[in-house]
């Protein structure tokens, strides 16, 4: 999952320093807030489609916890 994570904190900065205009943002530029999971031995996860799920769970989690932010967790929330 560290992995994922540090690609996933890669690309939402590599975006940030784009410095993009977004009139319509608090920080006036385009950002990226990022959902991530990992289909890996004991993620808990039991198929590819689970992973997509939690991962798009995460991303909600991400937009819930503010702007330009990443959620990550090898496990599983809860129903997946």
């Amino acid at each position: 999952m560290e992995g994922a994570a540090d690609r996933a904190q890669a690309i939402r900065s590599a975006i940030r320093l784009l410095s993009h205009e977004h009139a319509g943002s608090e920080f006036k530029i385009v950002t990226a807030s990022i959902g991530v999971a990992t289909l890996a031995a004991g993620s808990g996860y039991i198929d590819a489609a689970g992973m997509v799920e939690g991962a798009d769970r995460r991303l909600y989690e991400a937009k819930a916890g503010g702007w330009d932010t990443i959620r990550a967790d090898a496990r599983p929330p809860t129903g997946t």
